[in-house]
């Protein structure tokens, strides 16, 4: 999964993919400024996450399971995986055109 980034909604540059917690603490990390997350745990950013999966893809998540709570936000198009090449193309022709 080394060749993967991922693409977090809202955020303008991709993380590289190491595993689906690692993600949750990236988007947690950036998130931060976020009037909603101010001030917030990693934990309670994680329950806050469980109640948006509720309340806009309408399934409970349990907040002690990254990886339930990462594969729902990925359904719902809050994340998105791309290949580290594809990046590199699209990089590279935006920056061409």
């Amino acid at each position: 999964m080394n060749n993967k980034k991922v693409t977090l909604l809202g955020f303008p540059s991709p993380i590289r993919m190491r595993d689906k917690s690692y993600v949750l603490h990236k988007l947690y990390d950036r998130a931060h400024k976020n009037p909603f997350i101010q001030g917030k745990t990693y934990v309670e950013y994680k329950k806050f996450l469980c109640s948006q999966i509720k309340n806009f893809g309408d399934k409970d998540v349990s907040y002690e399971n990254d990886n339930e709570i990462y594969d729902n936000l990925k359904r719902m198009g809050w994340i998105r995986i791309v290949s580290a090449v594809l990046m590199a193309v699209v990089h590279n022709h935006t920056a061409v055109s």
